[in-house]
C-alpha cells in the first residue's frame, strides 16, 4: 500500500491532478480493508469535492464517481451513506448525449450500477473500455 502511494506521489508530476486524485480513489477501497481509513477518506472527500467542478469531462466525472462508489462499497453504512447520497445529486449531470445509441445510455446504468452496488456493499469491478468513449473528445 505504501509503495503504492509513493508512486502514484512520485508520478503525479507527469499526470494531470484529476489522474493523480483517480489513483488515490482507485486506491481508497485498498486502504479501507488495510485499517487505513482515514487515508481513503481524505481521498474520497478530494474526489467528492472535485465533483463540484462542472467543466471537467463526462468520462473523467463519472470514472471518479464510480471510484468513490467503489471505496464506499467498503465503508460502514454510517460513513457510506452520505457519501452516496452526495453522488446521487451527480446523475443530472451524467448524460451519454454524445452517444449514437438511441435505446440507452450506458453512462446512466454505469452510475446506477456504482451507486448500487455500493449500497448493498458489493465493489463493482473496474471497467476498461475497449475503445475511447463516444463522450470524449478526440
Amino acid at each position: 500500500m505504501e509503495s503504492a502511494v509513493r508512486l502514484i506521489d512520485l508520478a503525479a508530476g507527469r499526470m494531470t491532478a484529476g489522474e493523480a486524485l483517480l489513483g488515490r480513489l482507485e486506491l481508497a477501497p485498498a486502504a479501507i480493508a488495510l485499517g487505513r481509513d482515514l487515508d481513503a477518506l481524505r481521498w474520497l472527500d478530494d474526489g467528492q469535492a472535485s465533483l463540484l467542478d462542472e467543466r471537467q469531462l463526462l468520462v473523467d466525472r463519472l470514472e471518479k464517481i464510480c471510484a468513490i462508489a467503489r471505496a464506499c462499497s467498503r465503508l460502514p453504512w454510517e460513513s457510506a451513506e452520505r457519501r452516496l447520497r452526495d453522488l446521487h445529486l451527480q446523475l443530472p449531470l451524467i448524460s451519454d448525449s454524445m452517444n449514437a445509441n438511441s435505446h440507452y445510455c450506458l453512462a446512466v446504468l454505469e452510475f446506477f450500477d456504482a451507486i448500487a452496488a455500493a449500497c448493498v456493499g458489493e465493489p463493482t469491478p473496474r471497467r476498461h473500455r475497449a475503445s475511447a468513449p463516444a463522450c470524449r473528445p478526440r
